[in-house]
């Protein structure tokens, strides 16, 4: 036996269980050639269950109705989730089936400790392409100011995050646009001059690579720049626009204020893509592809949920068949289950999980057992293949920090870190984070990387350094099974270890100290 079986988690009275298991190869053997013949079946019980057999270079799926994945055809299999708990008064409920699509995810994300980098305010590398009326770099964060931060400054720090343990950084947007955040673009192909160019991005890559630390980049697919030649097109020539199509205009001409034409939360500098014309796919593809033959090893996709599934559906297609290993993510804030079928994105930003841990650990408005509960129902949502490299964040560039968050308790933020480090997925960084940043919402949580040792928290600092380096070093943090042993709300003790073969690290949490 590989990996003995071991629960997954309960929720009522589902319980759920994997295993990792070392079949004799007369069995493989005979299993790939029944299936191979059509002869072999599952049983009738109401027990869901699903096998892989890994064998001389092929594998085959078996769940209770039979075999579901032979060779390279993949097709649906079901993945039983409960649709409400038993209650304690007796009431029925029942299991409902969610059909998914067996897929693979990049084995390298679940080893990863990601850093989310917001390029402008990371680090000045160059004063030369600074911005006209450049803020200091400690001025308090606008929506339309610029420190000057860059490509440049992002290269001088690969010793700092080297040091720190991050083994790959999530690049914000570094193309083409005029805003800070780098959200309305208008030229996909370009690096913003004010971070540097094409060919200094590609150094950075190479770095980075050399350094031992992946690369994903932000893509913006839903909206552009009204600078962005196609809508500039149309506004000129309106009606006769060969780009008309390439967005959603009511009328002509074109008015910007108030916009006659669809746009991202009504931001008139956000007109929104037709992502459903081919002209307009062909070129979204085209970047993508000039970005991955650069290096990018995958994509943090902004508002997916705004852009039909069948964009993201053929999306992967490319993508996988560029570099199969590239990592896709999505910004899904809340249930990521119709993204996560095995035919479009491997991972979300885990936001679920960071409102749980944020309502335990900051706000105290659950008790143990609630947030063990509402964690597992959350590894329960998606196939385990998703947990596994799921994009695990306790803030970003749209949240409040989580020290801020925390009402500067810093016990309460160890603790959620502790999680964020010790739990199945991939944690991510929110650059400053590791020392101690505060921020509110946007813009305020966009501030500038405090380089001054004197800004910096070095209790915090010494925290992260330590949890990154223990996850780092214990392959079962990354990859090992995970259940509760302890839920203790008189005691506010939640207790869980992460196993993997002979190996083992327990993590115990209380809401009094870290």
């Amino acid at each position: 036996m590989m990996r003995p079986m071991q629960p997954l988690a309960t929720v009522g009275t589902f319980e759920y269980y994997e295993a990792d298991l070392a079949i004799p190869e007369g069995v493989a053997r005979g299993a790939l050639e029944a299936a191979a013949a059509g002869s072999l079946s599952g049983s009738a019980s109401g027990t869901g269950y699903v096998f892989r057999i890994d064998f001389a270079g092929r594998s085959l799926w078996l769940d209770q109705h039979g075999v579901k994945h032979a060779g390279d055809q993949l097709v649906p299999w079901a993945l039983f989730l409960p649709e409400s708990e038993f209650s304690r008064g007796g009431e029925s409920s029942h299991c409902g089936g969610k059909q998914v699509r067996y897929f693979e995810t990049p084995e390298w994300v679940q080893d990863a400790v990601f850093y989310q980098i917001f390029p402008e305010r990371f680090a000045d590398g160059d004063p030369t392409n600074n911005p006209p009326g450049t803020v200091d770099w400690y001025a308090a964060p606008a929506s339309d100011n610029f420190f000057g931060g860059d490509l440049q400054g992002i290269r001088n720090k690969i010793p700092y995050l080297k040091e720190l343990g991050v083994t790959a950084v999530y690049l914000n947007p570094v193309f083409c646009s005029h805003s800070n955040h780098k959200y309305n673009i208008y030229d996909y192909f370009r690096i913003d001059p004010v971070f540097g160019d094409n060919e200094l991005f590609a150094q950075l890559i190479e770095d980075l690579h050399s350094a031992g630390i992946r690369v994903i980049m932000d893509m913006v697919y839903n909206h552009t720049a009204v600078d962005f030649e196609p809508f500039r097109d149309v506004m000129e020539n309106g009606a006769a626009s060969r780009y008309k199509d390439w967005y959603f205009f009511h009328d002509f001409p074109v008015r910007l204020e108030p916009p006659n034409y669809e746009c991202w939360w009504g931001l008139w500098h956000m007109p929104k893509l037709n992502t459903g014309n081919p002209e307009v796919e062909n070129y979204l593809f085209e970047a993508t592809r000039y970005w991955l033959k650069m290096g990018a090893d995958g994509f943090r996709l902004d508002v997916p949920c705004e852009i039909p599934h069948e964009f993201w559906i053929k999306y992967r297609r490319l993508v996988k068949a560029i570099n199969p290993e590239a990592y896709i993510v999505g910004e899904i804030w809340d249930d990521g289950g119709p993204w996560l079928a095995g035919d479009q994105f491997d991972a979300v930003m885990n936001y679920c999980l960071r409102d749980e841990i944020v309502a335990f650990f900051a706000r105290h408005q659950k008790d143990v057992r609630q947030f063990d509960t509402a964690l597992a129902r959350l590894r329960l949502a998606y196939p385990p293949q998703a947990n596994r490299v799921m994009f695990n964040v306790l803030g970003s560039h749209d949240t409040k920090r989580i020290l801020t968050i925390s009402e500067g308790n810093s016990d309460a933020a160890k603790l959620a870190v502790l999680l964020q480090m010790t739990y199945p997925g991939a944690p991510c960084i929110y650059y400053g984070d590791e020392v101690g940043m505060e921020g509110g919402k946007d813009p305020q949580c966009r501030g500038g990387f405090p380089w001054d040792p004197a800004r910096q928290n070095k209790e915090m600092s010494a925290w992260y350094h330590r949890l990154i380096a223990l996850r780092n070093s214990y392959a079962c943090l990354r990859t090992g099974g995970f259940r509760t042993i302890a839920a203790d709300p008189a005691n506010g003790i939640y207790a869980y270890p992460r196993t993997q073969g002979g190996a083992g690290v327990a993590g115990s949490e209380t809401g009094a100290s870290a």
